[in-house]
């Protein structure tokens, strides 16, 4: 019984194979291929990238990073909003 998943694993792959290749062998689907390659990497990297901005706004109000723009610009301003969320949240007990 194991062998025989054995082989139908193997000729299952070896089919996929061939039908890939067969695919792949027009210039035109191989350029298609590698645009979705790309746009998945994209999405993953995105994905991937909003997972690390989502960090504590509490902590980045009283801590922000001085190569943000836009946080640059808000306390160019003179907006101290932030900075009073910051303390009012760390002070409470």
């Amino acid at each position: 019984m194991g062998q025989t998943k054995k082989i139908n694993s193997l000729v299952l792959l070896g089919l996929g194979l061939s039908l890939a290749g067969a695919y792949l062998s027009s210039r035109e689907n191989r350029e298609k291929a590698m645009l979705k390659v790309r746009q998945i990497k994209h999405k993953v990297i995105r994905l991937r990238g909003a997972q690390e901005e989502d960090v504590n706004l509490v902590e980045k109000a009283g801590h922000p990073d001085k190569y943000s723009l836009e946080d640059a610009k808000m306390v160019s301003e003179g907006s101290q909003y932030g900075v009073h969320f910051y303390n009012e949240e760390q002070q409470q007990p």
